[in-house]
């Protein structure tokens, strides 16, 4: 047989971040019903993104919307699993993260693309050039990287 180490799975939000935790929910339960010997095994959702499809432009992956967004959802499965008595919170779901490792395609959706930063490529400098803007959810994710 293989060892088995850790579960992961992807549930994006589809625009609504309580659907990420109640299809995390939802997963866990049907994993530990169907599997009862993985109950102890390290739970990861690391690609719980409030929306899939990372170059799709949507106006608040510009600002400070995605950042809040990513600050909600860690909050919602802190209270959720961390909180809970019940069953659900001896899960060992010990990850959530997101799927953001993308350069933007330049213009015209610099800044509204699921990305940590803004790049902007400046083909007529000699040599050419490539400037990096941190975009707000880069700046929450390093902030919250500090709380441990």
């Amino acid at each position: 047989g293989v060892r088995l180490d850790y579960i992961s799975f992807h549930h994006k939000g589809k625009g609504s971040s309580m659907f990420i935790l109640n299809s995390t929910i939802d997963t866990i339960a049907e994993i530990h019903n169907l599997y009862p010997q993985f109950k102890l095994l390290p739970i990861f959702n690391d690609e719980a993104d409030p929306l899939g499809g990372w170059n799709k432009p949507e106006e608040w992956r510009a600002d400070v919307r995605y950042a809040a967004m990513i600050a909600k959802i860690i909050n919602q499965h802190q209270q959720t699993f961390l909180d809970t008595p019940e069953k659900i919170a001896q899960s060992h779901f010990t990850l959530l993260s997101n799927d953001n490792g993308f350069m933007n395609f330049g213009p015209p959706n610099i800044f509204n693309q699921r990305t940590l930063t803004a790049r902007f490529m400046m083909n007529l400098t000699k040599p050419r050039s490539v400037e990096v803007i941190r975009k707000p959810s880069l700046t929450v994710m390093g902030l919250l990287a500090l709380l441990g």
